[in-house]
């Protein structure tokens, strides 16, 4: 499945958890959930957000079956394989709890910017202000979360499989009773264009059912 469609599903998906939190946490947790619907395939350099990590990419193909592997060498030359550490629960759990710390930081920054130029007395005024920052950045790893997961289930068809236990185990699974469906073929085709169908659907009467 290709980036834009991992990202409509992961934005549907946190939709419902917006909707909970009221109106106003509606964008940043939609984008914070199409977001996490594109981290995992940060193994591969050519995905939506891959070609932007900096560590070098490692293609290996087997000349024999034509197949190539993907995947990006990290610290002490270590390789990550496409669909390998990133595509598990565990790495979605990492990634859920450092999304509020990741986001924390400049928000601390600019408050602290802010008392600087403007004093202590507006951060005071502003309050509220700094409620909905550290709100919003706690509920973007909720939605971090819930995006990452539809990224796990939505690669389930897939003939490969995942090292979902990691770091619990390093055992590539795959469910047995999913049919096997090729990206490239025609019913990989019309799989993904069915799912992103049906996230965008979602998110329109979403959308329209919102509280005002």
């Amino acid at each position: 499945m290709r980036g834009g469609a991992h990202a409509a599903l992961g934005a549907a998906a946190a939709i419902p958890l917006a909707l909970l939190t009221g109106p106003r946490f509606l964008i940043p947790v939609v984008l914070a959930g199409a977001v996490g619907g594109l981290l995992p395939d940060i193994d591969h350099p050519g995905s939506t957000l891959g070609r932007f990590v900096p560590w070098p990419a490692v293609v290996v193909e087997n000349h024999k079956t034509g197949f190539i592997a993907h995947g990006r060498r990290w610290f002490h030359g270590r390789t990550v394989r496409h669909r390998g550490e990133t595509h598990s629960v565990g790495a979605a759990a990492i990634t859920a709890v450092a999304t509020p710390a990741v986001l924390w930081f400049p928000l601390w920054r600019l408050v602290a910017w802010m008392a600087d130029v403007r004093g202590m007395q507006w951060v005071a005024a502003h309050r509220s202000l700094w409620i909905f920052a550290v709100v919003t950045s706690m509920l973007a790893g909720c939605a971090v979360l819930v995006g990452y997961l539809t990224h796990l289930a939505a690669d389930v068809p897939s003939p490969s499989p995942q090292m979902l236990l990691w770091p619990i185990s390093r055992r590539m699974l795959r469910p047995k009773w999913v049919p096997r469906v090729p990206e490239r073929s025609l019913a990989g085709h019309l799989l993904e264009a069915a799912v992103t169908l049906v996230a965008a659907s979602f998110a329109l009467v979403a959308w329209g059912a919102r509280p005002v």
